[in-house]
């Protein structure tokens, strides 16, 4: 294991100005690689998610382009994993997706014909692998287990035998609710996506209509399913990445441009949307909002008119300041906690990938 503490000037350097509360003097950088971690491109270490008390969770690949989980304890010690039944093949093998406070890390294994499974790793090291039912067992179908919560409680989405997406939440007791948006639609890569799950068990994602447009969704406890657009999305799709517990959902839309925009949008409803400084306005540049903490601060990526990537974090007020990984050609962060911390990842100038914690 690999670890760098760059120095509270360089730190600044990462994400100036970002308003995260703790003193200047406590504020650091570190960067990090799993062990094994390829370094050729698109190789490398990528941190997803990390916990209330400083765990990461996140996925590496080799040199052999065969991915790998990781988890790494708050002292920086960094322990990989494979799932039971995970391919050792390109492209396949364990990606690790999120991590609740009791260090329950749930995420996806591809096997050796590339069907996907869903996996749960206790804080022990122990596993459970499940298929949601109906998950097809051909090429890019089968179960992507996505988030959990403090509860335990799962959700994400299966792709059926016909590569046609359905939500599901799977309870601690292993029993499944399914489900499909109203609209969503039948063909191949179109409909629902389940992406995230708060601790009060409500769930946020998207899903594709007949014409391949996204729109968000929220599914309360009660089994509530509401659809929305952000203001501004033009028809051309909007995506619902994250809740936190008090129900406030972020996430981006696509203008007609296709470029990206952030929005925030409360329990009521209303929404906010924002830019990053320096977001790009054209196809796939713009801003996205991935991570949103029980504070209301958010942080995510964007894309510049030169489509070079840069992070950004969003106050609870509304304020936004950008920043970058010192040297990095790309920065990318991934998920914030209550505290404050941001994890994620950056590109070297060969386009291999390391892991941050700020």
């Amino acid at each position: 294991m690999k670890a760098r503490t760059l120095t509270v000037l360089s730190a600044v350097v990462f994400l100036a100005g970002l308003a995260i509360p703790v003193p200047a003097s406590a504020k650091k950088l570190i960067t990090f690689d799993a062990p094994g971690a390829g370094t050729q491109e698109g190789q490398g270490t990528t941190p997803q998610a990390i916990n209330a008390s400083g765990v990461i969770v996140g996925t590496f690949n080799n040199s052999h382009s065969l991915s790998h989980g990781f988890v790494r304890a708050a002292d920086g010690t960094i322990t990989t994993f494979d799932a039971p039944g995970a391919g050792k093949g390109k492209d396949q093998g364990t990606f690790a997706e999120r991590i609740n406070q009791a260090g329950t890390v749930v995420g996806n294994y591809a096997d050796s014909k590339y069907a996907y499974h869903g996996f749960l790793r206790a804080a022990d090291g122990t596993f459970t692998t499940f298929d949601a039912p109906g998950a097809g067992t051909g090429d890019i179908q089968g179960t992507f287990a996505w988030a959990i919560n403090d509860a335990g409680t799962v959700t994400g989405y299966y792709n059926d035998s016909n590569s046609v997406a359905h939500g599901f939440v799977r309870a601690v007791n292993g029993t499944y609710t399914v489900f499909d948006a109203p609209g969503a639609g039948t063909a191949v890569g179109q409909g629902t996506v389940a992406w995230a799950i708060n601790n009060t068990g409500v769930v946020a994602g998207f899903y594709t209509d007949s014409h391949n447009v996204t729109h968000g969704l929220v599914l309360a406890t009660d089994g509530t399913l509401t659809t929305f657009d952000a203001p501004g999305a033009a028809g051309q799709g909007t995506v619902a990445r994250v809740i936190n517990s008090s129900g406030v959902i972020a996430g981006e839309y696509e203008d007609s441009n296709w470029a990206y925009h952030g929005f925030e949008r409360a329990v009521d409803g209303t929404f906010a949307e924002f830019e990053a400084p320096g977001s790009g306005t054209d196809t796939y540049q713009g801003t996205m909002a991935l991570a949103i903490n029980d504070s209301g601060v958010i942080v995510g990526q964007y894309g510049d008119s030169n489509d070079v990537y840069h992070g950004f974090q969003r106050s609870a007020a509304g304020k936004l300041s950008t920043g970058n990984v010192p040297r990095a050609t790309g920065t990318f962060p991934r998920f914030n906690n209550a505290s404050g911390a941001i994890t994620g990842y950056y590109k070297d100038r060969g386009n291999a990938f390391h892991g941050f914690l700020y």
